[in-house]
């Protein structure tokens, strides 16, 4: 078995980050949604994002978000 040091603000800061990104991008692809609504690639894109933010939340703790 690996030792390793788990840092959990080390942790939390990253997802914070990871979060962000996720939801700017989710943002920018809901609002170009708006002019290509049958865009499948862009839904599968706003799925993975919205699949990811939740996973990351669980992950570390956020059950609000997850």
């Amino acid at each position: 078995m690996a030792d390793f040091d788990l840092n959990l603000d080390d942790l939390d800061a990253t997802f914070a980050m990871e979060a962000a990104d996720d939801v700017a991008a989710l943002e920018a692809g809901l609002l170009a949604l708006e002019d290509a609504p049958d865009d499948a690639e862009l839904r599968r894109e706003l799925l993975r994002r919205a699949h990811t933010l939740k996973g990351n939340a669980s992950i570390v703790g956020r059950q609000a978000l997850a």
